[in-house]
């Protein structure tokens, strides 16, 4: 199943401690080694980013969502949306 993850800043980036981003790009790197992180990146508005995974149940998603230190610090909410992909490139087949 695949996961989309709205993940929404509450309060500015600038104002993160230096290592909750610096956290949140290490479990970004090893979400994605662990092929749990499959795409990733912020929105452009700086209001937060938005990351697709790959899990085999929501409790797994929620699990991996909320190791990011973005969001267990509290910098960040987020919302986790199950989605039916149904159409995209070979990165989905999988």
């Amino acid at each position: 199943m695949f996961y989309l993850v709205v993940r929404k800043d509450l309060r500015p980036r600038s104002h993160w401690p230096a290592e909750v981003l610096s956290g949140h790009l290490q479990w970004a790197g090893e979400a994605e080694r662990a092929g749990r992180l499959l795409v990733s990146g912020p929105i452009l508005d700086g209001s937060g980013g938005i990351y697709l995974i790959k899990a085999a149940a929501r409790a797994e998603a929620e699990t991996v969502t909320r190791a990011d230190p973005a969001i267990n610090s509290r910098c960040c909410g987020y919302e986790l949306h199950e989605w039916d992909i149904k159409r995209g490139r070979t990165l989905f087949d999988a």
